[in-house]
Parts: structure tokens; sequence; C-alpha cells
């Protein structure tokens, strides 16, 4: 694992870019839940014995977060729950999606 760790830093330098095999594995791990895997394959497919370990790596990006936001307010709003106050939809951002809903 050294070996492959020692040649990533080698070309990624040459590259001119940050990237690392940890950075790579969470990317990996990240693509699969964004595109519908469950956090059990990803426990598989990665080797994890615990379903922690491999929570850690399955990171929703805010981009995910912030499609099934405005899918899920425009559902609410097409049912004609006019109650629900919601920002209009280009105003969404990373602090809306994260801290509104726990409001």
């Amino acid at each position: 694992m050294k070996a492959i760790q020692k040649k990533m830093e080698r070309y990624t330098k040459a590259a001119g870019i940050t990237a690392s095999c940890h950075s790579l594995r969470q990317t990996f791990a990240s693509n699969l839940l964004e595109h519908g895997a469950e956090v059990v394959t990803i426990r598989d497919v990665l080797g994890h014995s615990q379903i922690a370990s491999s929570e850690r790596y399955a990171k929703v990006s805010s981009q995910k977060l912030k499609h099934e936001y405005m899918r899920t307010m425009q559902k609410i709003l097409k049912q004609g729950q006019v109650g629900v106050s919601s920002p209009p939809l280009e105003k969404i951002n990373y602090y809306t999606i994260h801290y509104r809903s726990r409001i």
C-alpha cells in the first residue's frame, strides 16, 4: 500500500493537483452513494466490518442535498400546502439546506 501512496504523491505533485488514496476512496464511496448504492453495499465494496466505518466515507454532496430539497419543496408546493414557507428555489444554498431543515 505504501508503494501506491508514494506513486500517488509523485503523480499528483507532477500534475500540480492535490489528491490522495484516502480522497479517492472517499470520492468513490460518495459517488456510489449519490448514484443509489446502499451504505451496506459500500461497506462490502470498501471491505469494512462495521457500517459506521463506511458512513464516514459516504458523505452526501451538498449538490445532492440541494437537489433533494428542491424536488421535495416542489412536490409540497404542487400539492397546494400554502402554509409551508420556502425561499425561492434560486435562493437555496448550503445554509438553507442544512440549517433551515433543523428549525
